[in-house]
C-alpha cells in the first residue's frame, strides 16, 4: 500500500516511520502552502507519462548534467534517472549514452547506489515470485529476466 503524506521541516524521517510502522509506503512530500508540491509532483508526473518515450528521454536530456550529489529526498535525480534509463526498449539509454559532452562519470556511483526492490525490477522483465521482497538491488546489479520458450527459438 502507498499514500501520500505531507511533512514538516526536519520531521521527514519520523513521518517515514510511522507511515511504515502501519505497512505503508509514502510518498512525501513537503508541506507548503495548500499542498503545493503534492500538486507540482503530481502534474510533473502526468505530462512525463503523456510524453511517453519523449518524457523519459527528457529525464534524461536534463537530468544527465545536474550534479548527481545535489539528489535529495524532495529531489532524487538518481532514481528518476534510474526510471528512464529502465525502459526496456533500451532508447533512453541510448540517449544517455549519445549526450554529447559525456555525463560525469560519478553518474555511474550515483546510479549503483540507487537501489531498487524486488517490486522494481519488473521494469527490467524481472519477474519472480521467490525473490527476497527485503533484498535490495540497483541497476547494474539485478536478476536476469528470464526468457519463455519462444524467446529461446528466436535466439
Amino acid at each position: 500500500m502507498y499514500a501520500f503524506g505531507n511533512y514538516k521541516a526536519s520531521e521527514y524521517d519520523k513521518e517515514e516511520k510511522n507511515w511504515r510502522a502501519k505497512n505503508v509506503t509514502p510518498i512525501l512530500y513537503k508541506n507548503h502552502s495548500r499542498h503545493y508540491y503534492l500538486h507540482e509532483t503530481l502534474a510533473k508526473w502526468a505530462e512525463t507519462y503523456r510524453d511517453g518515450m519523449s518524457g523519459k528521454e527528457q529525464i534524461v536530456v536534463t537530468t544527465a548534467y545536474t550534479n548527481p550529489t545535489q539528489s535529495d529526498v524532495q529531489n532524487d535525480y538518481a532514481k528518476r534517472l534510474a526510471w528512464a534509463l529502465s525502459d526496456p526498449s533500451g532508447i533512453p539509454a541510448r540517449t544517455f549514452s549519445k549526450l554529447s559532452p559525456t555525463p560525469p562519470i560519478s553518474w555511474l556511483k550515483v546510479l549503483e547506489g540507487a537501489n531498487l526492490n524486488a517490486e522494481d525490477l519488473s521494469r527490467y522483465g524481472v519477474v519472480d515470485k521467490s525473490l527476497n521482497e527485503e533484498e535490495s538491488y540497483n541497476i547494474f546489479n539485478r536478476p536476469a529476466k528470464k526468457l519463455t520458450h519462444s524467446q529461446y527459438d528466436d535466439c
